[in-house]
């Protein structure tokens, strides 16, 4: 695909041009669809939110201000897809344990060995429980303060910072050095 400045692709997504749309979902969906994948545990369940997304970015185009750029504006619209699928889709009602609010919450540094891939890690992190995958994902990945991610998943800032403690745990336990 011929390289196509962002500002002729909005131009064209908001007269509904489909060829216009089509090249900016190729332009975009691949890095996008690696943020959706952080997000949930399955392909398919990526794929969803990616395709959600789209149809958000579009029927929102006219929201966009050219003054920044088109690539974090749609990776915004993303995140914010992923979180309001795990809402509307997550059939837990998870309770907060005791164990939670003892634990010691160290910096928010992940130790990972050099000998592991962004894949291996990625796999690591679609395993992890989705409670602890949606704040690891906010917290580390998209660099949300606690209280935004507390407001955002409406949930206490101290669930939080035990959620993110727990996933830290969590990769850290499985990315130890290979011996």
């Amino acid at each position: 695909m011929e390289h196509i400045d962002d500002k002729i692709l909005i131009e064209g997504c908001l007269k509904n041009d489909r060829i216009s749309q089509r090249m900016l979902y190729e332009k975009y969906a691949p890095g996008m669809f690696g943020i959706c994948m952080r997000y949930t545990n399955c392909k398919d369940e990526a794929e969803d939110i990616l395709i959600e997304g789209f149809v958000n970015v579009f029927k929102h185009i006219d929201s966009f201000r050219s003054e920044s750029s088109l690539g974090p504006w749609i990776k915004k619209i993303m995140i914010n897809n992923a979180i309001s699928h795990y809402r509307k889709y997550s059939k837990h009602y998870y309770i907060q344990h005791i164990d939670e609010i003892a634990i010691d919450i160290m910096d928010d540094t992940i130790n990972v060995d050099d000998s592991f891939s962004q894949k291996d890690i990625l796999e690591i992190i679609q395993k992890m429980p989705e409670h602890l995958r949606i704040v690891l994902n906010m917290r580390a990945f998209e660099a949300l303060e606690y209280s935004e991610i507390a407001e955002k998943l409406n949930i206490a800032e101290a669930t939080c910072r035990s959620r993110f403690a727990k996933a830290k745990k969590w990769i850290e336990e499985l990315l130890k050095p290979k011996n």
